[in-house]
């Protein structure tokens, strides 16, 4: 998978950046990882390109899950399994990541929204649906459920980015936007330089220099090492990723919708409630960090009310002792969550019925 830039798309610093670092140090083999080692559903999307989908259990609604930047399906690991004693539960990889084939298209919101959509017609996986995303997996959460309201009938939202979150912070946190755009910078020439390698051959797929390009970590078992090997041979693989990154700001404005109303579907925001550290040097600088601790404790906080809003029935829960990847480091908050919204849907569905 593509290593994220540090500050890329939701300050993976502050607001989330050193939980990836608590759960990909883990030197043993996570046994967690082995029903993502290999490729499930491959749903056709059109012009030769198929979008890896994982489902796990029987039942209705579907939860549909999606991960945050630079993330694909196994970010559920600790999640799905348990779901899908409940009902039916589906993640999936957006193109060059996991086992999804690259893309030639700008992978802005619209695009990647569309490939779940159409790998979900493909596949055959009807709703009504749960729809869960974590963090920039809000953008296609939101925009799928305004394309498809009627089947959409409970979300939760991990730790989410919210409508607009790059301009806002552009606005009103100018010291941290310029580091964070500074930073991106350089992990740019990082990326760019490994693709070249790997067109030009100088870089091999077993070479470690490609870790730099890189998230695959060192706790996945052989079979997925083995499998991620092949697929980051392809330089195609790190350009749509790339492009990915490169829709940050595109992303936020796409996923804006000021007239999007979720009526009474049951919806749970799920706020993280500690920030990681340390950070690197140049987040230390006081005013860096003043913008910082004022974005997680006020803006943030406002902005996943405000998602909480968008229904009579939802509800924002702050989560304590947990970082970014909610879904890693408390689970079980998440899947508790998930069977909540899930029993709840079964509760007005069973009410439509009598």
């Amino acid at each position: 998978m593509r290593r994220l830039p540090f500050s890329s798309l939701f300050l993976l610093t502050f607001l989330a950046g050193s939980s990836w670092a608590q759960v990909a140090q883990v030197p043993q083999v996570d046994l967690s990882f082995e029903p993502y080692a290999k490729p499930q559903i491959l749903a056709d999307v059109g012009h030769g390109r198929k979008i890896h989908l994982i489902c796990m259990g029987e039942g209705s609604p579907t939860v549909i899950m999606t991960g945050g930047a630079g993330n694909w399906s196994s970010t559920w690991r600790k999640v799905q399994g348990e779901v899908s004693r409940k009902t039916r539960a589906c993640a999936w990889d957006r193109a060059g990541f996991g086992f999804s084939d690259p893309s030639p298209l700008k992978q802005d919101a619209v695009h990647t929204e569309a490939d779940l959509e159409q790998a979900l017609v493909s596949a055959n996986i009807a709703g009504p649906y749960v729809l869960v995303g974590h963090s920039l997996g809000s953008a296609e959460t939101l925009l799928f459920a305004d394309r498809h309201l009627h089947e959409t009938v409970g979300m939760v939202l991990v730790d989410p980015s919210f409508p607009d979150q790059s301009s806002v912070i552009k606005r009103l946190y100018p010291h941290l936007d310029k580091v964070m755009h500074e930073s991106d910078s350089q992990d740019e020439g990082v990326i760019e330089k490994c693709i070249a390698g790997l067109k030009n051959g100088s870089l091999k797929p077993a070479d470690p220099a490609l870790a730099e390009c890189t998230n695959d970590q060192a706790d996945y078992p052989a079979d997925l090492k083995k499998s991620l090997l092949h697929f980051n041979s392809d330089p195609d693989r790190l350009v749509t990723q790339k492009s990915y990154e490169d829709a940050e700001s595109t992303n936020s404005k796409e996923m804006t919708n000021v007239q999007r109303n979720y009526g009474r579907i049951p919806l749970v925001v799920l706020t993280a409630a500690d920030a990681p550290s340390p950070l690197p040097a140049a987040f230390t600088a006081p005013a860096v960090k003043s913008e910082m601790t004022d974005l997680e404790t006020k803006t943030w906080r406002k902005a996943h009310k405000d998602l909480a809003a968008l229904s009579t029935e939802g509800r924002e829960e702050l989560v304590p002792a947990t970082t970014h990847f909610i879904q890693l480091i408390k689970p079980q908050v998440v899947v508790s969550a998930i069977d909540q919204v899930v029993a709840k849907t079964r509760i007005a569905e069973g009410r439509k019925q009598n």
